[in-house]
């Protein structure tokens, strides 16, 4: 139910552009949810002033405020509702049935919290769906952030959103890392020597559980989103 996290307002949409701005139960349809809140990082989310007819905003977050969107790629919870809506075969389905993102709502980790504000910058904010979210470490040596897939994977490649905002710099020389569990066998680790792209998918091919991403240096560590792309181990 959309009316739980936003606000249409309908003053300012254009005049016959308003249905597009109903909600299933409005016209008349039945409705699924997949996920307990809205996903502002979905491909499919409206812009705040889309279909505005006087360049104010036609959506807003319930309190007024604004947010942002991309048309970069699914989102995490995009690709959850398009595996439950079509579900693949032997753990795939998205990304043509071959592979799925594996890390979308899985635990996650990282050595220490920004003001200790889980809220804000915890480890979940790369799983969540929302590249407009980032985690953030304090400035540490070999700051890390872990996602635990919960069972053995084919790792095919791992996605990295660096933050958009500033300081994309600091996500320059850092390894990516898979493990048999959290605190076990390392089984891979590859070297990523240049400024992580937002969306970059980088090579591992490789079995495991855990996925790490861990600084080589001191700095802050901070990730907008992560998806590990592969296939569950039977």
């Amino acid at each position: 139910d959309r009316d739980r996290f936003v606000r249409v307002l309908f003053q300012n949409i254009q005049n016959g552009k308003e249905h597009n701005f109903q909600t299933y139960v409005q016209r008349g349809r039945d409705g699924t949810e997949y996920t307990n809140t809205l996903d502002f990082g979905s491909i499919m989310m409206y812009s705040p002033k889309s279909f505005s007819k006087n360049g104010q905003p036609t959506i807003t977050k319930l309190d007024g405020s604004s947010y942002r969107t991309q048309r970069n790629g699914l989102s995490n919870a995009d690709v959850i509702g398009v595996n439950k809506m079509y579900p693949g075969n032997g753990g795939g389905g998205g990304n043509g049935g071959n592979t799925t993102d594996l890390a979308a709502g899985k635990s996650s980790f990282q050595s220490s919290t920004y003001r200790n504000d889980t809220n804000r910058y915890g480890s979940g904010k790369a799983v969540d769906g929302n590249t407009g979210n980032i985690t953030h470490t304090n400035k540490q040596n070999k700051a890390w952030w872990e996602v635990d897939l919960g069972v053995n994977a084919d790792i095919k490649n791992v996605q990295i959103w660096n933050r958009a905002d500033c300081c994309k710099n600091r996500l320059s020389d850092f390894d990516i890392k898979i493990y048999d569990r959290r605190g076990g066998r390392q089984i891979k680790s590859i070297r990523v020597n240049e400024e992580a792209r937002r969306g970059k998918a980088y090579n591992v091919n490789a079995r495991g559980r855990v996925v790490r991403i861990q600084l080589r240096d001191t700095d802050f560590l901070h990730l907008a989103e992560v998806k590990v792309n592969g296939r569950r181990l039977r």
